[in-house]
């Protein structure tokens, strides 16, 4: 936990540096600085801007300021994920993922369902079932804290598979939440987080049901084909507190066909190109 004078710092829900992946590259080489199209729920239009300049809130993390009007703030629980998320991503691209990359992603999961605006308010909601009080800005961060430990731990018992854009396909996009839920037919829930345009995380609890053949970890790899995605990212538009959606800005017109994409038919052949079956399968 860190300490600074005055509140006010920009603290981001969703790292820069991995909204950037989805834009177009900037000449500072820094993906924070990319150039990406956003679709708000708030605006006329498809707009454009800096990585950077999106996805934070002022003070976001910070505890009840102290008497001598210095500030606490969680934001720090979240520096070794933001080390290390691009170099885990670079590895995934290429398929060659070290034993470390299964925890980087346990991390960004776990931190993706408590760094979220909406995160208080669903604090508090759990608090009145209880007939507690409206938290406090420090019980908000201590509840946010201890939820990300218990995902985290939570996380060991789940699968995960690598899922990639097939050449003819559209690229994911991501949202402001970071993830969508996926329920198939065939299966259990299953969330999808997207990485970058052209890997995503499928994450799903209780991988042993499926036996000791099931593949899932960092080296499942699996190349999805172009109907997969246009479902995975019309869902992510369409989550109920999703505000906003981003992709590079050459595929800002795929963003205004989000509605649309959501009637796309589920492949009959199933979800993975060269095998049959279903998504876990």
């Amino acid at each position: 936990m860190i300490s600074r004078p005055t509140a006010g710092t920009r603290q981001h829900h969703l790292p820069a540096a991995l909204i950037g992946r989805f834009g177009k590259s900037a000449s500072s080489g820094r993906p924070r600085d990319a150039i990406v199209a956003i679709r708000d729920r708030n605006a006329p239009s498809v707009c454009f801007d800096r990585a950077a300049n999106i996805g934070w809130e002022l003070g976001l993390y910070d505890r009840d300021p102290r008497p001598d009007g210095t500030i606490e703030t969680v934001d720090d629980t979240w520096e070794w994920l933001e080390a290390r998320l691009g170099p885990t991503t670079e590895r995934l691209l290429r398929r060659a993922a070290l034993s470390e990359d299964l925890e980087v992603l346990h991390h960004y999961i776990a931190g993706s369902g408590v760094r979220h605006l909406t995160f208080a308010e669903h604090a508090n909601l759990e608090r009145a079932t209880f007939r507690l009080g409206e938290a406090t800005r420090s019980q908000v961060q201590h509840h946010r804290v201890e939820t990300f430990e218990e995902t985290l731990n939570a996380l060991r018992f789940w699968g995960i598979r690598i899922l990639h854009r097939p050449d003819d396909g559209s690229p994911f996009v991501i949202s402001d939440f970071g993830w969508a839920k996926c329920s198939i037919l065939d299966g259990p829930t299953a969330w999808v987080w997207p990485i970058s345009p052209e890997v995503a995380v499928l994450g799903y609890e209780n991988a042993g049901r499926f036996g000791s053949n099931h593949l899932c970890g960092v080296d499942a790899h699996f190349v999805v084909t172009p109907a997969v995605i246009d479902v995975m990212n019309a869902t992510m538009w369409d989550e109920k507190d999703t505000t906003w959606v981003v992709t590079e800005p050459e595929n800002a017109g795929y963003l205004e066909r989000l509605e649309e994409l959501r009637e796309t038919p589920w492949p009959w052949l199933g979800p993975y190109r060269g095998r049959r079956g279903g998504l876990f399968d």
